[in-house]
């Protein structure tokens, strides 16, 4: 059953050899910085359109009296960083976890370092900067989820974390879904949902995208039909519209994992082509909050 009812969404933000540990700043606990979990923390600070980060961004090079080509080298080290762990593989293979967790383990210390080297003498105080921030990003948007949300109510839009991918047809405007069978109906293949096609609407605040053919599942999950109240998956334990892969990574929900076991290293829950996020006004390896219809989904 899908979502019932039309709930606002929060307004646009315009919206080798192995490495060494990081050092942990003065008083700084082990594992208690968000740059040590391997989460794509540069990457969604540096690369994620939307107005409060951007200001976020302005009041750290102030903060810390960095120059622009510090800034430029943490930007560049955090999509590093996003592409080298892009991708899980194929996570129901126990032993694609294991690498997958081990490698995002490894480019962590790896940024770590290289962020040190660009900031020398700034990097203790980068450290500190990034943990109490993120602990404010956290509760901003958990408020603004909670805010756009009524107990038992459901929703049809929803403003959602993007992430993009390459699809298999060049050019293609497509999405995918953490669903595996839209993806399995839409492609002909079984599947306990019967009337394909099935579509989404995406908008940003430059453009609107109608009718978006769900060609693929994830990112992260394969049976998360968070928009639905006939949940299949955490069912009760998340609020209806939140994608599991967004309460992993800002809450550790299932530990910081998804289905699989990976790693959770940013809060996507949709997946747009190249072709879908050019059109709605995400630059190349932008990611960022849009708003999804689900109408037309089971």
């Amino acid at each position: 059953m899908a979502l019932s009812a039309v709930v606002s969404p929060p307004a646009f933000a315009e919206q080798i050899n192995s490495p060494a540990s990081p050092a942990a700043a003065p008083g700084e606990s082990a594992k208690a910085n968000p740059l040590d979990t391997g989460k794509n923390i540069l990457y969604y600070l540096f690369w994620t359109k939307d107005a409060k980060l951007e200001s976020d961004l302005a009041n750290l090079q102030k903060s810390l009296d960095l120059s622009s080509k510090q800034m430029a080298e943490l930007e560049a080290v955090g999509l590093s960083q996003f592409q080298a762990t892009r991708s899980p593989g194929n996570s129901a293979k126990s032993g694609d976890v294991k690498a997958f967790n081990a490698s995002v383990e490894a480019q962590a210390a790896k940024t770590n370092q290289e962020i040190q080297s660009a900031l020398k003498d700034s990097y203790p105080g980068f450290r500190n900067w990034i943990k109490a921030w993120w602990q404010g990003e956290r509760d901003y948007r958990n408020n603004a989820v909670e805010s756009a949300m009524k107990p038992d109510a459901g929703i049809t839009t929803h403003t959602i974390y993007a992430t993009q991918y390459v699809p298999d047809t060049s050019g293609a405007t497509e999405v995918a879904l953490p669903d595996k069978y839209i993806k399995s109906a839409n492609l002909g293949s079984s599947s306990p949902y019967k009337n394909p096609p099935y579509t989404v609407t995406v908008r940003s605040s430059a453009a609107t995208l109608s009718n978006v053919r769900v060609e693929e599942a994830g990112p992260w999950n394969e049976n998360d039909n968070y928009w639905d109240t006939a949940r299949r998956t955490w069912n009760g334990r998340l609020t209806l519209g939140t994608p599991e892969a967004y309460a992993a990574f800002y809450d550790n929900f299932n530990n910081g994992k998804d289905e699989f076991g990976d790693t959770v290293l940013n809060p996507a829950g949709i997946d747009l082509s190249t072709a879908a996020a050019r059109a709605i006004g995400l630059g190349a390896n932008k990611s960022g909050w849009i708003v999804v219809t689900f109408s037309d989904l089971p």
